[in-house]
């Protein structure tokens, strides 16, 4: 779950910073994903992007 929040904070710092940059699950997260790494990658989301 924390390598999860890792790799997100990670995609935004790296991409993100000039707006734009858009964390979307639809079609790429896979039925067999654990759901606690679902809900780190909307939480890690929320607390690092920018809105």
């Amino acid at each position: 779950m924390q390598d999860v929040r890792d790799y997100v904070k990670r995609l935004l710092e790296q991409y993100a910073g000039d707006g734009g940059f858009i964390i979307d699950s639809a079609g790429v997260i896979q039925s067999d994903a654990k759901v606690e790494n679902i809900f780190a990658l909307i939480e890690a989301a929320r607390e690092y992007g920018v809105y």
